[in-house]
């Protein structure tokens, strides 16, 4: 401000004084009797109806500034009627501010976010902030979500046009994962059927959709199937890696030997965290392309048949058996291993318990080391998913 300001120094804004003075330059001021010669003359029966109608569109949650001040310079213009069409939440604001214009409500898309972790809490406060109406059920435990209404299932299923369930939607199949509900929500045809003809979108819903033969009919969409979520998630699932190597690892990532098993998106991750920490990396993958591409990050390739060393810290990223017997034989027990991958891993748990070996399995951890960012992920594949 101006407290802060020494001196003050007033530019041109750039119009040339030569162009300014040249004869073939037209310029004019407008001034009031100017803009009175462009108005049309009006007849003496003229009303409102016959002086032109306009029909502003704007406003939102937080955002009625504008729409307000919009609406208003269409009267001062002159027009006959103004009509503010504005979602129907902030309508009552609008017609309070707006005493000669018109206002129209217009039914919103409204969000029902049901259970899951405090992934979806966070999804349900940020969409709210975006300025679109949500009711939340299933995360009572979890507190008040703010900019959310609490609403029971039925009532969130007849307010809600976009129903957003969890990530997974469902772990037995038997009941939705809600394990901040206060009650179980189980999975039947009489669940389905309170979101059929609206727009559902949820996590790894295969189990769900075995539960009833009515989600055909609905056709759920998997945002845990969009490549901008994976790209996304792989962020917090390496930080979270290195967050438990930290934790966990009785010596420090700066100087250890780290093998990452598996070069896609969690793994060139690793390698970009773990060589900034100073440790000495070694990637192993299966394609050729991998391998040369490992070097323009810095990391020693290897193949998994290369693997006859010891490390320090092991990440695996990869869902098959990669770390098998006699990988596992060459460590010892101060080796950390850290399982990323999803069933049935690429760890033989059993060999790494008979040799003693520390293996932590570490799925899902976006939810758990990040749930805010991870929120942020889902919410711009469902975006996406609507906007398609």
């Amino acid at each position: 401000g101006a407290t802060c300001t020494g001196k003050l120094c007033v530019d041109s804004i750039g119009i040339p004084h030569e162009l300014l003075e040249d004869e073939a330059m037209q310029q004019a001021c407008i001034d009031g009797r100017m803009a009175a010669a462009l108005l049309p003359a009006r007849p003496r029966t003229a009303h409102k109806g016959t002086c032109g109608r306009i029909l502003v569109v704007a406003g939102s949650r937080g955002m009625t500034g504008a729409a307000a001040l919009c609406t208003s310079a269409c009267l001062r213009v002159g027009c006959g009627i103004a009509t503010l069409a504005v979602p129907d939440s902030q309508q009552p604001i609008l017609a309070a501010k707006l005493t000669e214009a018109m206002t129209v409500p217009v039914p919103e898309e409204q969000a029902g976010v049901i259970g899951g972790d405090e992934r979806m809490k966070y999804l349900a406060q940020s969409i709210a902030a975006d300025g679109y109406p949500v009711c939340v059920c299933g995360l009572e435990k979890l507190g008040t979500c703010r900019g959310a209404a609490e609403c029971d299932l039925p009532q969130l299923a007849a307010k809600s046009s976009v129903i957003l369930l969890p990530l997974p939607a469902t772990k037995d199949g038997l009941f939705l994962n809600a394990p901040y509900a206060e009650n179980e929500i189980r999975l039947d045809d009489d669940f389905a059927r309170l979101f059929m003809h609206k727009t559902v979108c949820g996590g790894m819903l295969q189990r769900l959709t075995a539960s009833s033969s009515l989600w055909r009919e609905i056709e759920p969409e998997d945002y845990y199937r969009r490549e901008e979520l994976a790209v996304g998630n792989a962020i917090p699932t390496a930080e979270g890696a290195v967050g438990i190597a930290i934790r966990e690892y009785p010596g420090t990532i700066n100087g250890a030997k780290c093998l990452i098993t598996g070069f896609g998106r969690i793994g060139k991750n690793l390698a970009i965290i773990l060589r900034g920490m100073g440790a000495e990396v070694f990637c192993a993958a299966r394609k050729k392309a991998d391998l040369m591409q490992m070097r323009a990050f810095g990391v020693q390739p290897l193949t998994y048949r290369e693997i006859s060393r010891r490390f320090d810290l092991i990440f695996n990223t990869v869902p098959a058996k990669v770390l098998t017997s006699p990988v596992l034989m060459q460590q010892t027990r101060d080796t950390l291993i850290i399982e990323l991958a999803s069933a049935p891993g690429g760890t033989d748990l059993k060999r790494a318990e008979e040799l003693h070996l520390h293996v932590i399995d570490a799925p899902s951890l976006p939810g758990r080391v990040a749930p805010k960012t991870a929120a942020e992920y889902i919410k711009e594949a469902v975006y996406n998913i609507l906007e398609e």
